[in-house]
């Protein structure tokens, strides 16, 4: 074996780095190759001390310390995609968010329009029910209206309002 603090030796160990990272990259990451190859050439040289000769050649250890990088490296870009893909989704959701929040505030808007345009009475019907949760024993007395025809009326102001809103809708 040659002697680690020879150039040829780590211009060798390089190479083979290169051929490793440029066979487990796609074409489009071909730009991050060389990075690759002298990561794995940087770190084999700081870890040589651990390098166990016994097990292997010193080749087929670069060559799995670039694997892994490969690894590494395609797993970080992955993340990252995904990462993106998910901003954009969120962005999308915000955008449909705020388009039903401007959609409903004009719904709302009618719907207010609506119900002051609508007796007093059936006003006040519809604001203590639904403004103010009132009870219909509550709202017969504010009313005068036998509290077990609270529900019927409650139902044809409700008629009343629905078609009044679609009324103004269209």
């Amino acid at each position: 074996m040659e002697s680690i603090n020879n150039s040829s030796f780590w211009n060798k160990a390089y190479q083979s780095a290169l051929q490793m990272a440029k066979s487990k990259l796609d074409a489009q990451d071909q730009f991050w190759v060389e990075d690759i190859a002298q990561n794995a050439v940087v770190k084999a040289f700081l870890q040589f001390e651990k390098f166990d000769s016994t097990k292997g050649s010193f080749t087929n250890w670069l060559l799995t310390i670039t694997k892994n990088l490969c690894f590494d490296f395609s797993k970080r870009k992955e993340k990252s995609l995904f990462k993106r893909e998910d901003t954009a989704l969120f962005s999308e959701i915000a955008d449909y968010d705020l388009k039903d929040k401007l959609l409903l505030e004009e719904k709302y808007e009618n719907l207010e329009k609506c119900i002051t345009e609508l007796k007093e009475n059936d006003r006040k019907i519809i604001v203590m029910k639904y403004y103010n949760n009132a009870s219909s024993r509550v709202i017969a007395k504010e009313t005068q209206i036998p509290e077990a025809n609270i529900p019927v009326y409650m139902k044809r102001v409700k008629l009343k309002l629905f078609n009044k809103m679609t009324k103004n809708s269209a």
